[in-house]
Protein backbone atom coordinates (compact mmCIF):
# COMPACT_ATOMS: atom_id res chain seq x y z
CA UNK A 1 0.00 0.00 0.00
CA UNK A 2 2.66 2.50 1.07
CA UNK A 3 4.84 1.41 -1.83
CA UNK A 4 2.12 2.18 -4.35
CA UNK A 5 1.54 5.56 -2.71
CA UNK A 6 5.24 6.38 -3.08
CA UNK A 7 5.10 5.26 -6.70
CA UNK A 8 2.04 7.42 -7.32
CA UNK A 9 3.71 10.45 -5.71
CA UNK A 10 6.76 9.98 -7.91
CA UNK A 11 4.57 9.79 -11.01
CA UNK A 12 2.68 12.93 -9.97
CA UNK A 13 5.97 14.79 -9.51
CA UNK A 14 7.36 13.80 -12.90
CA UNK A 15 4.07 14.61 -14.64
CA UNK A 16 3.91 18.07 -13.05
CA UNK A 17 7.56 18.65 -13.99
CA UNK A 18 6.81 17.78 -17.63
CA UNK A 19 3.74 20.02 -17.59
CA UNK A 20 5.70 22.99 -16.23
CA UNK A 21 8.40 22.53 -18.88
CA UNK A 22 5.76 22.45 -21.63
CA UNK A 23 4.11 25.57 -20.22
CA UNK A 24 7.46 27.38 -20.13
CA UNK A 25 8.09 26.41 -23.74
CA UNK A 26 4.69 27.73 -24.80
CA UNK A 27 5.24 31.09 -23.07
CA UNK A 28 8.70 31.27 -24.62
CA UNK A 29 7.28 30.50 -28.06
CA UNK A 30 4.54 33.13 -27.76
CA UNK A 31 7.16 35.65 -26.56
CA UNK A 32 9.34 34.86 -29.59
CA UNK A 33 6.33 35.16 -31.90
CA UNK A 34 5.45 38.57 -30.42
CA UNK A 35 9.03 39.76 -30.87
CA UNK A 36 9.08 38.49 -34.46
CA UNK A 37 5.85 40.37 -35.23
CA UNK A 38 7.28 43.57 -33.75
CA UNK A 39 10.47 43.23 -35.81
CA UNK A 40 8.44 42.58 -38.96
CA UNK A 41 6.30 45.67 -38.33
CA UNK A 42 9.43 47.78 -37.71
CA UNK A 43 10.99 46.44 -40.92
CA UNK A 44 7.95 47.63 -42.86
Amino acid sequence: MIHSLMERARWARSISAVVSVVEERQTLRSYVEDATEEVTIMAM
